[in-house]
């Protein structure tokens, strides 16, 4: 809303003066939020990775909150759509988000024993990486999880098994990605450490050697 501030004139004798009034306006919109926001836009190094990661989610959960509405008749094509798009969201943060956006990857290999292994990557040079992006990708790992078992306590309370089903599906699934990359920070963390440790270790021997 725009303020306005308007000064007349004396006014002598009864008379209108011939002057026109004098008028300000004053915005009260603050123009550096919006170019902060376009700065941390152009801070995105993979935009695309950025926007599909949060549109796989937002479009499931879309999908899930007014499938009712759309397909109210045909609850196999809600539960298809709500799925199909559940699976991409996971694929693609499984596999594309999180190697681009935060520099980790994860997945989990069977042996021949039928033993399974979890497997951590992790990006060594994170100059490469935007803060904004962390923030992006760490709040839609965890806020899709979170809205979809909210969801299933709902349906639960409200009787509505079918609809708990797919509330189900997209938080094991986001949960499983929740697991893979927080162990997957932890592994990398860790080998940071031993990294460092390693080459303090061998600074304080060459430094002895060459002292003797």
């Amino acid at each position: 809303m725009q303020a306005s501030t308007v000064n007349f004139e004396d006014f002598s004798n009864n008379t209108p003066s011939q002057s026109q009034p004098n008028v300000t306006y004053s915005n009260n919109t603050d123009p550096s939020r919006s170019s902060h926001l376009r700065d941390k836009i152009r801070s995105l190094h993979h935009p695309v990775a950025s926007f599909f990661h949060l549109l796989w989610k937002l479009s499931a959960l879309i999908a899930y909150l007014f499938g009712g509405y759309m397909f109210a008749n045909h609850f196999v094509i809600a539960f298809v759509t709500c799925v199909v798009l559940i699976a991409f969201d996971f694929w693609t943060t499984k596999n594309v988000s999180g190697r681009l956006m935060v520099g980790l990857r994860w997945w989990n290999e069977i042996k021949e024993d039928g033993s399974n292994e979890w497997v951590f990557e992790s990006l060594e040079d994170k100059s490469k990486i935007s803060s904004f992006e962390k923030v992006l990708f760490w709040g839609g790992l965890f806020g899709s999880p979170i809205l979809w078992v909210t969801f299933a306590i709902v349906s639960f309370f409200g009787l509505n098994p079918r609809w708990l089903l797919i509330t189900l599906i997209g938080a094991a699934l986001g949960i499983a990605n929740i697991v893979g990359y927080v162990k997957c920070a932890r592994d990398a963390r860790n080998k940071l450490k031993s990294m460092a440790t390693s080459y303090i270790a061998s600074t304080v021997i060459n430094q002895s050697l060459q002292r003797v």
